[in-house]
């Protein structure tokens, strides 16, 4: 989003920023930079984009879009380092299949990184071979374990469905499971990605079901919330709250996967996996159908976190040349 007032430009389309008259450039797909010509007369390119640490936020994608730009255009790249509001330290999800690429993550890296976007633009155009000429400004007194609250800075919502510095952490949990369309996950609440809700759900035995995983930081309780606009506008709904009580010890991947599996099991006539459209949706933003097959098959929750270890293994492995600040 470009956060600033513009002003209508000389010809139909084009924006100009109201302090700079500089003319502005609306990037709406990531897939979609912009074109060479656009950046004839520039010097530099800085990149100054509050992310959120996980894969299938536009924002991942167009770091590497504009990378790539700059080293076609030969321009120098000058990143300003941001917070990563999930944490600097939390590594989950599947890696991304390379058949799998979309405007939802072009390069291999998992489902949450835990890298702030200074250290993934490093890995990006070292480890793929961009080759942009790459500036990193850092953050002083950063720390890896912190949230975003524990920076004393003021949160700009680079959404607006992110109101709040912890709702990217419920984000990544219930992103990939709200692209489904089949049940609402709070967007159109006050507090969007927070619910699992739906007229059928009954949310004592969901959070009950749920319960009996164990999952570490975080608790399910029943509850019933009225959505603004959405899926069930102006309808109270029941279904489950999720409380993340520890950001430094709750997996946000396995913790959806649980619900989805869970919701599977249930009520299995209202989770079509087989569907077409839901399971191309899943996979795509998972970043391969490993999962969802899983799911399908019955393979159990400690199962399915095995099998995308290794790759997550060797992740690992290769982010470690590419850390900026410490690891605690």
């Amino acid at each position: 989003p470009y956060f600033r007032e513009t002003l209508p430009g000389e010809t139909p389309g084009k924006k100009l920023d109201a302090m700079t008259n500089a003319t502005v450039i609306e990037v709406l797909n990531p897939l979609n930079k912009p074109k060479a010509e656009d950046l004839a007369d520039a010097e530099l390119l800085i990149i100054d984009i509050q992310d959120i640490g996980l894969r299938y936020f536009n924002y991942v994608t167009l770091l590497a879009q504009f990378l790539d730009l700059a080293r076609e255009n030969q321009l120098p790249v000058i990143l300003l380092d941001r917070p990563n509001p999930i944490g600097g330290n939390t590594i989950s999800g599947p890696v991304l299949e390379v058949d799998f690429r979309s405007q939802f993550g072009v390069y291999p890296i998992p489902l949450v990184y835990g890298m702030t976007f200074g250290e993934l633009s490093l890995f990006f155009n070292k480890v793929f071979g961009i080759g942009a000429n790459l500036t990193v400004i850092g953050m002083e007194g950063y720390r890896r374990d912190f949230t975003f609250r524990d920076t004393g800075l003021h949160w700009v919502p680079p959404s607006d469905h992110l109101p709040e510095p912890e709702t990217p952490l419920y984000y990544a949990i219930t992103g990939f499971l709200g692209e489904m369309g089949v049940f609402s996950t709070g967007v159109g609440t006050t507090r969007p990605f927070h619910y699992i809700l739906a007229p059928w759900i009954d949310g004592e035995l969901l959070s009950q079901r749920l319960a009996r995983h164990q999952l570490t930081g975080m608790k399910f309780i029943p509850a019933a919330v009225k959505q603004f606009y959405g899926l069930y506008q102006l309808k109270r709904t029941p279904g489950i709250e999720i409380v993340i009580d520890d950001p430094q010890q709750f997996d946000p991947f396995i913790s959806g996967v649980a619900i989805l599996r869970t919701l599977w099991e249930l009520y299995p006539d209202k989770i079509p996996l087989a569907n077409p459209a839901i399971s191309t949706s899943l996979d795509t933003l998972l970043g391969g159908p490993q999962v969802r097959s899983a799911i399908q098959k019955g393979i159990p929750l400690f199962q399915i976190l095995a099998m995308i270890q290794p790759r997550l293994v060797e992740f690992r492995k290769r982010r470690e040349s590419f850390l900026i600040y410490p690891e605690n």
